[in-house]
């Protein structure tokens, strides 16, 4: 009676692993698997060293009382120095970044005196300016596993520090005296948003694209509102 007992114990056992093993298959092949999404070589926080070349120019122009103004854009700089933390686990990052650059245009300015004499001269200026991009944030995908793209946005101030002005008429008016800086620059502080694209090789060279715009008014004194911007190439350096 106990080898029987015996026997049966283990017929039971292996009947129930070949049901176990048989509807784990049929399981198998009615789901499907999901697998959950894992992030490739995590981003790790970096500093980094920039330099651009930008056109600078002015948004605006007034047609008030037989007086105007044309911008056209000039060529700018910019020198920066930043840090992008990592977000855990992930491919996206917070970062700072401080410098200094360059905004200005040129200035076609003209109207008519008491006389209705045309009066008008090209004026070129630069201010440098201190800036400062408290909070930005980005992504950085993988292209490859030596190329990533990076995807920034966010806010910046700054503040002109000084700055040159050179001008050219091209009336003969004896009282029109040559403008100086602190006479063209209404507004030496700006707050604005920046957007940039470009590429990362090996996460040490960076290459790619800035666009800087003003979100104040009343940068050149003119008679109508207008603000600042920047379009340009810029390149970067981690250390």
């Amino acid at each position: 009676m106990k080898k029987i007992l015996i026997l049966f114990a283990i017929f039971a056992g292996l009947a129930n692993c070949s049901y176990a093993q048989n509807k784990i298959k049929s399981v198998g092949k009615g789901m499907t698997v999901i697998k959950q999404p894992k992030v490739k070589h995590p981003l790790s926080s970096l500093n980094y060293v920039g330099a651009g070349i930008t056109f600078d120019g002015v948004w605006g122009a007034s047609d008030e009382n037989d007086r105007g103004s044309k911008f056209s854009s000039k060529l700018g700089y910019t020198l920066t120095v930043g840090r992008q933390f990592a977000i855990k686990n992930t491919r996206f990052y917070y970062g700072v970044e401080a410098g200094i650059n360059s905004r200005g245009c040129k200035l076609n300015y003209f109207y008519r005196d008491h006389e209705f004499k045309s009066i008008g001269r090209d004026i070129d200026f630069t201010s440098h300016a201190i800036m400062v991009s408290p909070l930005n944030f980005g992504w950085r995908p993988y292209i490859t596993d030596k190329i990533e793209l990076d995807l920034r946005i966010g806010g910046y101030a700054s503040y002109d520090l000084f700055g040159s002005v050179s001008a050219k008429s091209y009336t003969k008016n004896k009282e029109e005296q040559d403008p100086k800086w602190d006479d063209i620059v209404e507004r030496k502080d700006e707050f604005g948003g920046k957007f940039s694209l470009g590429v990362w090789y090996d996460s040490k060279y960076y290459g790619g694209v800035v666009v800087q715009g003003a979100a104040g008014i009343g940068f050149i004194d003119t008679d109508g509102d207008n603000f600042g911007f920047k379009v340009g190439a810029e390149f970067r350096y981690s250390f």
